[in-house]
């Protein structure tokens, strides 16, 4: 470690975790296992109770939390306040019953291991509530199952659980007596709370949309990158300081964002800072861990762990089925949310700092905490499995077994997104665009553009039309106009060099997709073909060729003659460019 003497700390702390995680990374990768696994791995291996090659600073818990901040906002920029609305029923009352259940099981189970001093047992029931917003949002994304109807339902309560940390943290104070007047910080906290709603719908009607079209029209993307990252940090600022948590402030400032159709863009842009900055935060609960307290009371710990998660399950089964979810739908909402989550720690600190949790049972919890949350990426790549062991091989009659898989009755949480097949993407808005989407309306081709020219995006959002703001060489765009189900995309722009990297871009996303170019001049044809593209219009042949053939035809010519022509006319231009 000599080498890094050197380098300042922070950065030195930065290349030996994350450089660590990498090797522990590769080699999970072949045992096929979860990438939040090796991060977790690494920074059990790398903190202070294990190598202690780095040490727990204050700064590398800053990261940590800015990864769960640009985690939550990429969540929040997949929404929108009007799909959310559709899942206020989950939120209030999946996530009401869930929070309640737990809490109420979590407190008895206290008393009866022996915790039986109430201040106590309520406190160790908050911290087992709560769930990991950051790993089960992470891994879901990543699998592309959060709109999903049991993803839908899993954001509902974690969303929930978000809020319910604000009273349960005031609730600490109360519990050792160190609180004035609850009835008038409540008062405060809801008046607060309103205030902030208000605000974020002024910002999100009147402000941002104004904002954001300046500088979209700037047609800079460092500036349009930057100004996202503020509009994030700025509204997690805002939700920190009245007190509420400053992940919850970045989903709503993603929600905020999500009106905009500025949304995917973004989204694609903030990916990779989110990436590696959620990698930090999940090393750092990872350095917690004391190895040795673990292996010495190894027995203990995997029987709370085991039925932490149990009762989370029970707790989460029972919120489901009021709900009318499926028994198949419930148990991968339940295994989903059965871990321990990272704003229990901020619970658990609380706690230590007001003398109300011993030493014993804050590494008791620690343990817990972190096995739980290494076991979840297993039992979330597995749970189709899990649930099939449970409900399919189950001994159980086969009227029990039918009624156990249906699909629920009387609920609404499919896919936000209406998922597009088979259609036509136009990358570039003109007047190609404009006539190919008259077509496509007669013939009725679902279709859908794809622009960076705010003005334009503006005027097709106006217009009703399926319109993308963003840059087609940005995957997440891509993703979202559903590319992988696309049969044509015609590239409309003037500038062959973007054409030819978009060619190539698009070709490595989707083999199958034929690519249709336009480009102006008739010497780019080989290399936009060589990167791709299936046909390729030029415009100086199109043109020409327009020219004679009118000519031609003035003279009583005949079309044969003039095709004919038409195929010279192309050769003697290739060979005179080849020159």
């Amino acid at each position: 470690m000599t080498i890094l003497l050197n380098i300042p700390p922070l950065l030195s702390d930065l290349i030996v975790i994350l450089g660590l995680s990498v090797v522990v990374i590769l080699i999970l990768q072949y045992l096929k296992l979860p990438t939040i696994v090796g991060f977790l791995l690494s920074g059990i291996l790398c903190g202070p109770h294990a190598f202690h090659l780095v040490a727990i600073d204050h700064e590398v818990e800053i990261l940590a939390e800015i990864g769960v901040v640009l985690l939550l906002f990429t969540i929040g920029l997949e929404f929108s306040l009007a799909s959310l609305q559709k899942l206020k029923k989950a939120i209030l009352i999946g996530g009401g019953i869930q929070t309640g259940l737990s809490i109420l099981f979590f407190t008895g189970f206290a008393y009866l291991f022996g915790y039986d001093y109430l201040p106590l047992a309520l406190l160790i029931s908050f911290l087992c509530t709560l769930s990991s917003t950051a790993i089960v949002l992470k891994i879901y994304q990543t699998k592309g199952q959060i709109k999903t109807q049991h993803g839908q339902v899993i954001l509902a309560i974690l969303i929930f659980q978000d809020i319910a940390v604000v009273p349960m943290m005031l609730a600490i104070p109360m519990l050792v007596g160190e609180t004035e007047n609850m009835f008038i910080d409540v008062a405060i906290l809801v008046g607060k709370i309103i205030g902030l709603g208000a605000f974020l719908f002024f910002l999100s009607k009147y402000i941002l949309p104004f904002i954001l079209y300046r500088i979209a029209k700037a047609k800079s993307k460092d500036l349009f990158v930057i100004s996202i990252m503020v509009i994030c940090f700025a509204i997690a600022g805002l939700t920190s300081y009245i007190g509420l948590s400053m992940s919850l402030g970045a989903f709503l400032a993603g929600l905020v964002l999500a009106e905009s159709e500025y949304s995917v863009e973004a989204t694609g842009n903030i990916l990779p800072f989110k990436e590696i900055f959620t990698s930090i935060f999940f090393i750092s609960i990872g350095m917690l861990m004391d190895v040795s307290f673990v292996w010495q009371n190894i027995g203990q710990i995997m029987f709370l762990s085991t039925m932490v998660m149990f009762i989370k399950i029970v707790a989460t089964n029972l919120a489901c089925w009021t709900l009318g979810f499926s028994a198949r739908t419930t148990l991968l909402i339940s295994l989903a949310v059965s871990q321990i989550g990272e704003f229990s720690f901020v619970l658990a600190k609380s706690g230590e700092e007001m003398n109300l949790m011993p030493i014993e049972i804050y590494q008791y919890f620690l343990a817990i905490a972190v096995i739980t949350m290494m076991i979840t990426p297993l039992i979330i790549n597995f749970q189709e499995k899990i649930v099939y062991g449970l409900i399919v091989k189950f001994p159980m009659p086969k009227k029990m077994r039918r009624k156990l898989l249906r699909k629920p009755k009387n609920v609404s949480y499919h896919n936000i997104s209406r998922e597009m097949n088979d259609h036509l993407i136009i990358v570039g808005y003109n007047l190609i665009a404009k006539n190919m989407i008259l077509m496509a309306k007669k013939y009725q081709i679902p279709y859908l553009v794809i622009d960076l020219d705010p003005d334009k995006v503006k005027e097709l959002s106006l217009q009703g039309e399926p319109v993308i703001y963003g840059d087609a060489q940005n995957d997440e765009v891509l993703h979202h106009a559903y590319l992988s189900n696309a049969n044509v995309v015609v590239i409309a722009l003037k500038d062959t060099e973007i054409a030819q990297k978009l060619v190539h871009h698009i070709r490595k996303q989707s083999w199958q997709t034929y690519i249709i170019v336009r480009t102006p001049f008739y010497k780019n044809q080989k290399e936009l073909i060589d990167a791709g593209a299936n046909f390729v219009v030029a415009d100086e042949l199109e043109g020409g060729f327009q020219v004679l053939s009118s000519a031609l035809a003035y003279y009583d010519v005949p079309a044969e003659e003039v095709e004919n022509f038409r195929s010279q006319f192309a050769q003697g231009l290739g060979q005179k460019e080849n020159k």
